[in-house]
């Protein structure tokens, strides 16, 4: 028995799939060795994390998100997708 596709559903969030994707091969390779992140779950719910090198130091991980909260401050626009990692 063979099957067709019927049809492919495109995702509306491609661009999140796509740098997650990014993400794990650079972490499989090595190249990120560590992460905070914060994702949005529903309308009203959020999760919060951090793995890898960033559990070793408070001092990094701070220094880290101080980057992060900077970018989303200035007034250039910030944007983080597969392409700029």
């Amino acid at each position: 028995m063979q099957h067709k596709v019927v049809s492919i559903t495109k995702y509306k969030n491609h661009d999140l799939i796509k740098t997650c994707e990014s993400i794990l091969e650079k972490a499989q390779s090595g190249e990120i060795t560590g992460i905070l992140y914060a994702v949005r779950l529903n309308e009203n719910d959020h999760g919060v994390g951090v793995t890898g090198d960033y559990l070793v130091s408070r001092t990094k991980r701070v220094a880290a998100m101080g980057l992060i909260i900077d970018a989303l401050h200035s007034e250039t626009d910030f944007v983080l997708n597969s392409n700029s990692l």
